[in-house]
């Protein structure tokens, strides 16, 4: 087989980025629970899938996340309920401090809401000031709660 100039440098770009991809986790959401209050019960629901993609630990049910993970959320209608505020999103609004992809089954299949919580305003998700890349496909975000407009807080970091 006859190299070309161009081959090394496409089959090197190629490796790098399967290599990249491979220390990626997929974490798989199969309930749509929000029980992370509730101790471990052997489920992984979206509350503790992000979790476990911000710290890079399992949680749950959830397995460890490991760099930039992908969140894969099934057909449901997912329902945030835990009222308060956390550090990794264990309560209250969802935190996004890493790079995560959140990967719904279509915008007709897949939907993540909060109920209303009186004071404890859930939104979902909240993109950290530290400026991580975070892509939201294939599902819808909508609001439970009649009284106020929400659905992605940009803390002004989104472009």
């Amino acid at each position: 087989m006859k190299l070309t100039k161009g081959r090394p440098a496409l089959a090197a770009t190629a490796w790098l980025a399967l290599a990249l991809r491979a220390t990626a986790a997929t974490i798989t959401v199969d309930s749509t629970a929000d029980d992370l209050d509730q101790g471990p019960n052997g489920n992984c629901t979206l509350r503790e899938a992000v979790v476990a993609a911000n710290t890079d630990s399992p949680v749950d049910g959830c397995a460890a996340g490991s760099g930039a993970d992908v969140i894969q959320l099934p057909p449901g209608t997912y329902v945030l309920t835990i009222p308060g505020t956390s550090e990794h999103g264990e309560a209250g609004t969802l935190l996004l401090t890493s790079e995560i992809t959140i990967d719904g089954a279509g915008t007709d299949a897949t939907v993540v809401t909060a109920a209303d919580l009186g004071d404890s305003l859930v939104t979902l998700p909240y993109i950290s000031s530290g400026n991580p890349t975070v892509t939201i496909e294939r599902l819808t975000i909508a609001s439970e709660n009649r009284k106020s407009s929400w659905g992605i807080v940009d803390s002004g970091l989104a472009s």
